[in-house]
């Protein structure tokens, strides 16, 4: 049997089997040590270039290096009967490098003028016990660098043509490379609340979990969300363990359980975009009440597509939206390594 590295990589359709061979050969060096520099992992000038060479080739794109190991991903994700497809977004700062000009790829990534990089979109996937299972799909794009974020959105109000579509291309994209016996649950921080996305036809084995930025409309006397969850009867209370972060001491928390279903008016300036249709989603709190006054209480407000029926499957959708840690570490890992 071969290294673990063949065996992702075997279905690697590089234009030249040699190719294929460094592949194989770069990705088990860099995994040997993941926090060396090219020479050091490469082991000697040989290898050192032909590492530099295989990445300068105009023979090969970004899709022959990462098709291979989709399709292991996707072929893991199969034999389960649930996955999460986690979305997040990160930005590759690439200022430090002496090629960072917007012909050679580098674009604005921000507000600041100088910074130079990209924006990577991800998506992995994990089992709902949170064991990755690989990287399903990746967007990689940047800014022009006379063009600030601002007017960027200004261009147009459709969401095709904005930079939140990723969101919605993601969950597209999720649904086509998982076969339908196996239920995608997509998976987003607050940036992905995003009325487009819930109110996307999808398939019938994909469904949403998205924490909530907007206190959004609803179909309630109260009138905003926030206030209708909170007239909600407690299900009943969950204790978490919060761990270290800077100066702040790790701590119990106890969270406050809510859950509804409520439906949600499309945005008044787009309502007519959605045919003044509303969506219904489910709509779970985990609130902390009564927090220490030194600390900054918990509040999650969950919305998703999935049915929420008891006390038990609220718990279960509030850990599946936690395993998010895995698409940021894996985040970190990436800007860390070409930071250096």
């Amino acid at each position: 049997m071969g290294s673990w590295a063949t065996e992702e990589l075997k279905d690697a359709a590089l234009p030249d089997k040699r190719l294929n061979q460094r592949l194989i050969k770069i990705v088990e060096n860099l995994s040997k040590q993941p926090e060396a520099s090219i020479p050091q992992a490469s082991g000697d000038w040989a290898n050192t270039k032909a590492t530099y060479n295989f990445w300068k080739s105009k023979r090969i794109e970004l899709e022959d290096i990462i098709n291979p190991h989709q399709q292991q991903t996707v072929q893991r994700a199969s034999n389960e009967r649930i996955i999460l497809a986690i979305q997040d977004t990160s930005d590759f700062n690439f200022t430090h490098h002496q090629s960072k000009t917007w012909e050679k790829g580098f674009g604005r990534t921000c507000s600041q003028e100088y910074v130079r990089g990209l924006k990577v979109h991800s998506i992995m996937a994990s089992t709902i016990q949170g064991v990755p299972l690989g990287i399903l799909d990746q967007q990689i794009w940047t800014r022009k660098p006379q063009r600030t974020k601002k007017q960027q959105q200004k261009t147009s109000s459709s969401i095709r043509e904005k930079e939140s579509k990723r969101w919605l291309t993601g969950l597209v994209k999720a649904e086509l490379a998982i076969p339908s016996t196996t239920t995608v649950v997509t998976i987003t921080d607050r940036e992905g609340d995003i009325y487009d996305l819930f109110a996307l036809s999808r398939e019938s084995n994909s469904e949403l979990l998205i924490r909530a930025k907007h206190n959004r409309r609803v179909n309630h006397e109260l009138k905003f969300v926030q206030k209708a969850i909170a007239q909600i009867p407690s299900t009943g209370q969950l204790k978490i363990s919060v761990p270290r972060q800077d100066e702040k001491k790790s701590r119990t928390a106890t969270l406050t359980i809510r859950y509804a279903s409520f439906d949600f008016p499309p945005p008044i300036n787009r309502a007519k975009s959605f045919n003044h249709q509303s969506v219904t989603l489910n709509v779970i709190s985990a609130l902390e009440e009564n927090p220490n006054p030194e600390v900054t209480p918990i509040q999650w407000l969950l919305l998703t597509t999935l049915k929420v029926n008891n006390f038990d499957r609220a718990i279960c959708y509030i850990r599946w939206y936690t395993y998010r840690w895995l698409i940021e570490r894996y985040h970190y890992v990436l800007t860390h390594w070409l930071s250096n």
